[in-house]
């Protein structure tokens, strides 16, 4: 299963970010006791695998692998590995949220309640190192839900604390990571699990919230500045099908002006940022990936960017490109 998972995200990576399909490529980890690619994240040249070890608790648990792409000899590469220090533990949980973007990778883990943000060039040319690490704010909870980071800006969300935490890379001086901002739900819930979904791009936030109104689910988009100076506001509230057990907002993607909300099967709806009207990111699309089973309950994965859209049910990926079958269609990616 691990290299099954590593062939279809290098041909994902190289789809999203290119015009053409590059050479996939099977990426294999050098340990036979650990399990490769439960979480991923990654970029333009750069994919950051989580390793889970199997064995004992002598061993660091889990770790983090960093590969880059050489394009001298046309593959990537294992550059570094990294996991928690001997004087941390055995730490099982360390990786299970990953983000990365350009040069800033932010590890998650929820046994030690840490939040760790990693830079290249740190300790030397092509080194990644420690820059600084994140303990649990108010709550035992917030690092157990997921990240997103987008240039300077870095959102954790807490679901069980019902908040999404805003960091930026200068609040506390250059290069100082510190809490811009601490969001709260516009509408709660007895069930609601606001901020188990995030997702950044540039100065808009997503944030899901799958239980909302008897598991219907909503989504909410933010604005940076929205309401003043690095306030972040809500924009919009996201119209999902508004039924029970439909999990609307299970997960959130943004791109720019694009933002894509999934749903408890095989399903995800896409808005656009002027669809009705300047910042009234109104619907302009449903997609589904068809599994041809029952797959309510699933908690599908999606990925945007550069006007494609990844779904992923269970162990089906489809892909799907803006304008195809017409003006802001979303149909099917032809360019196999």
């Amino acid at each position: 299963m691990k290299k099954v998972v590593f062939i279809i995200v290098i041909f994902i990576v190289g789809i999203l970010f290119s015009s053409r399909i590059p050479l996939q490529e099977k990426i294999v980890g050098d340990s036979s006791d650990g399990y490769l690619g439960q979480t991923l994240a990654g970029g333009r040249d750069t994919i950051v695998a989580r390793v889970t070890q199997k064995s004992s608790q002598t061993e660091s648990g889990s770790a983090v692998y960093i590969y880059t792409h050489n394009q001298d000899v046309g593959h990537y590469e294992l550059v570094q590995k990294i996991s928690p220090s001997e004087s941390e533990g055995y730490d099982e949980s360390f990786g299970h949220a990953l983000a990365f973007d350009n040069d800033t990778l932010v590890v998650n883990s929820y046994g030690n309640g840490m939040t760790y943000i990693y830079e290249r060039n740190q300790g030397g040319l092509e080194k990644w190192g420690e820059v600084t690490r994140f303990n649990n704010i108010q709550s035992d909870y917030y690092t157990l839900s997921t990240i997103s980071i987008s240039g300077d800006i870095l959102a954790v969300g807490s679901y069980k604390e019902r908040a999404v935490y805003i960091f930026d890379r200068n609040e506390g001086g250059d290069g100082a990571w510190g809490i811009e901002k601490r969001i709260t739900a516009p509408l709660l819930c007895e069930e609601s699990q606001f901020g188990l979904g995030v997702a950044l791009s540039g100065d808009t936030l997503v944030v899901g919230d799958r239980r909302y109104a008897d598991n219907a689910g909503s989504a909410y988009v933010f604005e940076r500045n929205k309401g003043g100076v690095n306030n972040w506001g809500v924009s919009r509230t996201l119209e999902g099908p508004s039924a029970p057990g439909i999990y609307f907002g299970y997960t959130v993607a943004v791109d720019k002006n694009e933002i894509a909300v999934g749903l408890s099967g095989e399903q995800a709806y896409v808005f656009n940022r002027n669809e009705g009207g300047a910042e009234q990111w109104g619907r302009v699309a449903i997609v589904e990936c068809s599994t041809g089973s029952d797959s309510l309950g699933t908690e599908p994965d999606l990925a945007l960017e550069n006007g494609r859209l990844l779904l992923a049910v269970r162990e089906k990926a489809c892909l799907f490109e803006r304008h195809q079958g017409g003006k802001n269609n979303w149909g099917s990616y032809t360019g196999w």
